[in-house]
């Protein structure tokens, strides 16, 4: 019993003394990041996760060091894995809004109207993501090609979507068809047996008799219908008050690029 005691006691300590190395690393790399010392920076925090890979604080930090890098991509990448991490919704909304700042940053417009949007759908009132948001989407209105590569997405998608509807709808016909010919095998059977029985009852009594067939009934399946999801919409309109504000105050539109902290 002493030793089970002394095994969790251990483990707590070494829990504790790890918690606080990591935060240690944490804070040195903050430091670091503030002074502008970027590869310090990131040093310390590979040296946080290292302790505890699943460490949201510490990936996020790492997309901020890729993004001061200029590597847009390797940020969003770091922003997405630190939501995804984190349970907290404030923060999940900063992570979405940073990695849709660093698609914003490397052109990639509908990715950053995405990060965007999922931001606002954990965070609704944060003006700032409405604004980069906004502004987002008249870029994207000003770059046709980009454009045409949303709508050529957009018609790939349905295509997908129409072609597995076909095929849940093959297989359910698939089934249907061999329950209907399972139905009729059993019928069948059933069919012979009772003809069978009659040919041994007049071969025994001398008189036959036909016994009344009953027949399975078919099972009649419906299929299910799913709901059109209207958040997007909600989302448009949202975006199309924020843009008629800006336009009422004469505001010249412009992208703010605040980077969020945890």
């Amino acid at each position: 019993m002493r030793t089970a005691c002394l095994s969790i006691l251990l483990c707590l300590v070494h829990l504790a003394i790890s918690a606080q190395e990591e935060r240690s690393h944490i804070r040195k790399g903050n430091k670091y990041f503030k002074e502008g010392k970027i590869e310090e920076a990131s040093k310390e925090y590979n040296e946080a996760i290292k302790i505890k890979n699943d460490l949201p604080e510490g990936v996020y930090n790492l997309g901020n060091v890729e993004y001061q890098k200029k590597d847009f991509a390797k940020a969003a990448e770091k922003y997405e894995t630190a939501a995804m991490m984190t349970k907290d919704n404030e923060q999940q909304a900063k992570a979405y809004h940073n990695m849709g700042n660093s698609f914003l940053e490397a052109k990639d417009y509908n990715k950053s109207i995405e990060a965007y949007k999922k931001a606002l759908r954990l965070n609704p009132k944060d003006m700032d993501t409405k604004y980069n948001l906004a502004y987002a989407m008249q870029m994207l209105k000003n770059n046709p090609q980009e454009q045409q590569q949303d709508q050529e997405q957009n018609e790939d998608n349905k295509d997908e979507e129409k072609e597995d509807q076909e095929n849940k709808q093959d297989q359910q016909q698939d089934g249907e068809n061999e329950d209907q010919q399972d139905q009729e095998q059993q019928k069948q059977e059933q069919q012979d047996q009772e003809k069978e029985q009659d040919q041994q009852a007049q071969n025994k009594e001398g008189q036959g008799g036909e016994e009344e067939k009953q027949q399975p009934q078919p099972q009649e399946g419906q299929l299910s219908k799913e709901e059109a999801e209207r958040l997007l919409e909600a989302l448009m309109q949202e975006e199309q008050k924020v843009q008629e504000e800006l336009a009422n105050k004469k505001i010249k539109a412009e992208k703010r690029n605040i980077e969020k902290d945890w």
